[in-house]
């Protein structure tokens, strides 16, 4: 997740040749890829950061996707944490934006390396059985914006083109007063 998150940040500010190790530098050495020990000697260079608004999506976004049918909203956090039976942040609401599609982050990679992303074929599968479609405008949100990157990640790997990052994510939706939440408590755990 860290690494999706540092993709994520360098995108926003305009470093957008980036790439992520699919199972990092572990499967990397394992896979027996190339490596050195020489000291890299990159020419010198300036960075302009160039924020791209475009990834981003603030609350007043989110409240006007929930009225947009242009829009869907993807929750990447544990079904328990999205229907509200668990709150281990301690927010002061729980639940989930009204009409959100739920995948935990944890299902877009492999149960024996948690660095590895499943097949794009299980990973479209499973973002369609969601409901949500690569047509449509998609934010994705978590609980303080590390799951929402790899959401982010994953729907870029699919061709998902218009997709943001409400960085902000239920740290700020769920502890405000102003922002309304579905309670799902009474439903069977998955």
């Amino acid at each position: 997740m860290l690494a999706t998150r540092l993709w994520w940040v360098l995108n926003y500010y305009g470093h957008t040749d980036v790439k992520v190790l699919n199972g990092g530098w572990r499967r990397w050495l394992t896979e027996g890829q190339p490596i050195t020990f020489e000291p890299a000697t990159p020419e010198p260079a300036v960075f302009t950061p160039r924020p791209n608004e475009a990834l981003i999506c603030r609350l007043d976004d989110v409240r006007a996707a929930l009225d947009d049918p242009a829009a869907q909203i993807l929750d990447v956090r544990p079904v328990t944490w999205w229907r509200g039976t668990e709150n281990p942040f301690g927010n002061k609401r729980v639940g989930h934006v009204p009409g959100s599609a739920n995948v935990d982050s944890d299902l877009f990679v492999t149960e024996d390396d948690r660095s590895v992303f499943k097949p794009a074929e299980e990973l479209r599968a499973l973002l369609a059985e969601a409901g949500t479609s690569p047509e449509r405008e998609t934010i994705v949100h978590c609980q303080a914006g590390i799951r929402t990157t790899q959401g982010v990640f994953t729907l870029a790997l699919l061709g998902f083109d218009r997709v943001r990052a409400y960085d902000a994510s239920m740290g700020e939706w769920a502890n405000r007063d102003d922002t309304p939440l579905v309670e799902e408590k009474a439903l069977i755990q998955q």
